[in-house]
């Protein structure tokens, strides 16, 4: 029992690092390659009237701001709603268990009721008895885009309309039934269900609708026969962007990067706690199997396996940018050198107890230098 416990250790630690360097690198190759693209399309936009038309910049990415024209209003049959804005929302969730693993190396799991789109399949719980999940709705979320959205002379592309926040409720009317399930309503949603939306119990369905509301527009895209859809840089990266609001194109490509740096720093931290949880686990159990290991660990554990993982980190982050700004991976690989630098020093810095003589048992003062220990009685 003791090996197989020892061995899942290694295995665990080893998931969490090898997940952790290869999200880590993942992360970085996406970062770069984003960036480049953000970089060709500031030298590449052109910005433009809504009311002229220059067949010249046929294939170009334009950016292109102005007041919407909705032609054919989104319309959603089922429920018999309908608006006038670009796109019409349907959200239909369901009151289901949801089963979580309780720790990461144990079989224990926990149970807890949320509103989540389509049907978790509780059949395949680890413990499900109690936890069943009712049958899906028979209808569930869908997106209505209107027919035509234009600004001036231009179309709007569905997939830019797609890249709007569709943030206003639409209220769904009175009750109705639909496919056999009866909805009623209410505060400003349809419900089913034995609950209410205060107190809503597992199988109840609750639908809501929301709207793109915008009477202005600011695209960026590519523009091809009339139609403002997506543009793809040099490596392929698609760069295209869609608001509610007047903005030009310098505010449109510092938002794209201003969010990137914030997913790109907000992976940066979470896989780099991964590989150090894995480096914590690892250098853990070693330290169980060796005891000079151990009396290091004991007090050198949390900064050891921190600094390794920042080393660690650090040189697959190095490795990502290296085709792209190959200064700043040799920088960054420099400091997960001084890094690991200060690691050593750190353990130097402790000293390493003598393998050749074993500490004495408790309760028994060592002899002097070159005294032979005297005999124990018996």
């Amino acid at each position: 029992m003791a090996g197989k416990r020892r061995v899942g250790a290694f295995v665990l630690g080893g998931l969490f690092i090898a997940g952790g360097v290869g999200g880590l690198f993942y992360n970085e190759w996406r970062s770069a390659h984003r960036h480049a693209a953000l970089a060709e399309a500031q030298s590449a936009v052109v910005t433009i009237e809504p009311d002229r038309v220059d067949p010249g910049l046929e294939g170009a990415l334009v950016h292109l701001v102005g007041p919407v024209v909705v032609e054919g209003p989104p319309r959603d049959r089922l429920f018999d709603v309908a608006v006038s804005g670009p796109r019409l929302d349907r959200t239909v969730e369901m009151y289901q268990w949801r089963e979580l693993r309780q720790e990461a190396d144990d079989e224990r799991f926990r149970h807890e009721k949320v509103w989540v789109e389509g049907r978790i399949p509780s059949e395949h719980f680890r413990a499900m008895l109690g936890h069943e999940n009712p049958d899906a709705p028979p209808f569930a979320s869908e997106r209505f885009t209107a027919d035509l959205v234009t600004i001036g002379r231009y179309a709007i592309g569905g997939s830019l309309i797609e890249r709007l926040e569709a943030d206003a409720a639409v209220p769904p009317g009175g009750n109705r039934t639909i496919e056999g399930v009866t909805l009623g309503a209410r505060d400003g949603l349809l419900w089913a269900g034995t609950g209410a939306p205060g107190a809503p119990e597992i199988g109840d369905v609750r639908v809501f609708f929301t709207m793109v509301d915008a009477a202005t527009l600011s695209v960026m895209g590519r523009l091809e026969n009339g139609t403002i859809g997506d543009w793809k840089a040099a490596n392929g990266e698609t760069v295209a962007f869609a608001r509610p609001e007047a903005l030009d194109a310098a505010t449109l490509l510092a938002d794209a990067r201003d969010e990137e740096w914030r997913l790109t720093w907000g992976l940066r931290f979470a896989l780099t706690l991964s590989i150090f949880v894995g480096m914590w686990i690892v250098l853990r159990r070693i330290g169980r199997m060796i005891p000079w290991v151990g009396m290091l660990a004991a007090r050198l554990l949390l900064p050891a396996a921190a600094l390794l993982a920042l080393a660690i980190g650090l040189v697959t982050i190095a490795l990502g940018w290296l085709i792209f700004r190959p200064l700043l991976a040799a920088s960054l690989v420099a400091v997960a050198a001084a890094v690991l630098v200060g690691l050593r020093w750190m353990r130097a810095g402790e000293g390493e107890p003598s393998l050749a003589t074993p500490p004495p048992p408790p309760g028994r003062t060592p002899p002097p230098p070159g005294q032979t220990p005297p005999t124990p009685a018996g």
